[in-house]
């Protein structure tokens, strides 16, 4: 064994001295399938000793040995080349293995911390793609019980902090998505590198869905699905994507956005619903999720999705629509397929779904006063002193969907046809008395 072990330790003090290049790469890939396979054997073959089941322990004792003897001298060396050999053996060897002994976890797991600061990127690489392994299987007490820092720490850090995209980059590529990690992945969509961004969003598109998408009774809500997402995190992705100066990065925010549409019925309780309505699109069942008045950039989002997706912008088109029963969800998505069919020159489906001019001033009357009435009560009720806290939510929020929704309608009227007179100028008047009333709120405006 010693002999063996010997001129296993000269082939490798060889390895390390060569310089980069695929004749080195391949003799360390074979040198981590052999450890590979040592172990696996071990672990297999068990033998008794003493009326006790022991595990093998010659080729983690040759492991162990292997790592701190010699990787991990070789991890500290000052030539370049020397470090780069040796971290990619420690990251290999961590990779590769199926389960890995407490004293050889220990062990690894001391040098990729020592070496994720390295000044060369791809020696912190290399460390940074091996602890995403570790960090998956770190028991946060157990560490906490040692007084040690957790690989997601240190990883963490580094994908904040790296100088380097290419292991911003490659951390992002092997990170779980976790309550502990997804804050950190989102401040990426902010990246100063484009590949970075898009990669963050590539990122999030996979892991919308979990199971085998070709079989929709497998599926499940994975940690990115609209409906696991708070609010914040859904109205940053939207914002930082369709924000970006990149077209690419806009496009990749599409893409998830459109995953997101498509994948919003996914672990829903059938309801019944008005044949052909707008309340059966999956669009609307996403609009659901979002503060239609927070978010300023859902609409150019949405109209980016139609662009891209003729299927769900026809399943808006062929909807059946009750003008005179508007929530904010279908006032907005209404006004949102007015402004693309008016900025894509659709004016076949422009003709399809917009009412005759007199008969919408009708319907912005019944709005406007529905909405008065809303805000009229409010400030009656506001000043009960015996309103409780939930009441008084629940009439704030009948104020601001009657606000939405007479805003929304509003917007719809700057693309009708006016080549009616009459309805032209009964519009106009109403919207002068709408002007002058006393209780016109801001939004209504805009």
């Amino acid at each position: 064994m010693h002999k063996f072990k010997h001129a296993i330790y000269l082939m490798v003090i060889r390895l390390l001295d060569a310089e980069k290049g695929a004749s080195g790469d391949r003799v360390a890939k074979f040198l981590v399938e052999f450890i590979k396979y040592l172990l696996e054997e071990e672990d297999f073959h068990e033998y008794e000793q003493d009326s006790n089941k022991i595990q093998g322990s010659i080729a983690q004792t040759f492991t162990n040995q292997f790592v701190q003897q010699l990787l991990k001298k070789g991890c500290a060396a000052k030539e370049k080349d020397i470090r780069y050999r040796s971290v990619a053996l420690c990251a290999n060897i961590a990779l590769g293995l199926v389960q890995i002994h407490e004293s050889l976890y220990y062990s690894l797991r001391e040098i990729l911390f020592d070496r994720i600061n390295d000044e060369d990127w791809t020696i912190r690489e290399h460390a940074a793609i091996a602890l995403c392994t570790f960090h998956r299987v770190d028991d946060p007490e157990e560490l906490e019980a040692k007084g040690l820092t957790s690989s997601s720490d240190v990883l963490l850090d580094s994908l904040s902090n790296d100088t380097k995209q290419n292991v911003r980059l490659s951390i992002l590529k092997n990170l779980d998505i976790r309550e502990d990690t997804i804050d950190y992945i989102l401040d990426r969509t902010r990246d100063t590198v484009v590949e970075v961004r898009k990669e963050v969003y590539s990122l999030l598109e996979k892991n919308v869905l979990i199971g085998d998408e070709d079989d929709k009774d497998d599926l499940e809500m994975g940690r990115m699905h609209p409906k696991i997402l708070s609010n914040a995190h859904r109205d940053l992705i939207i914002k930082n994507g369709l924000g970006d100066r990149d077209p690419s990065v806009r496009d990749s925010a599409v893409k998830l956005l459109t995953k997101w549409v498509d994948s919003i019925t996914i672990g829903d309780v059938w309801q019944d619903r008005p044949q052909g309505s707008m309340q059966e699109t999956n669009l609307f069942k996403l609009l659901t999720l979002f503060n239609l008045r927070a978010n300023d950039t859902l609409s150019e989002a949405i109209i980016k999705v139609f662009e891209t997706n003729p299927r769900i912008c026809n399943d808006v088109l062929f909807c059946n629509t009750d003008w005179l029963s508007l929530t904010p969800e279908t006032a907005f998505l209404e006004r949102v397929y007015f402004q693309y069919c008016v900025k894509n020159k659709c004016i076949t489906q422009l003709a399809e779904v917009h009412p005759v001019v007199m008969d919408f001033a009708f319907y912005m009357q019944e709005y406007f006063n529905g909405m008065v009435d809303v805000i009229q009560r409010y400030q009656e009720e506001a000043s009960n002193t015996n309103l409780d806290d939930v009441a008084r939510a629940i009439l704030q929020a009948q104020v601001d969907d009657q606000e939405l929704i007479t805003s929304e309608v509003l917007k719809i009227a700057i693309h009708l046809d006016y080549g009616d007179e009459i309805g032209r100028r009964k519009m106009e008047q109403l919207v002068r008395d709408f002007l002058i009333h006393e209780d016109l709120p801001l939004m209504s405006t805009n």
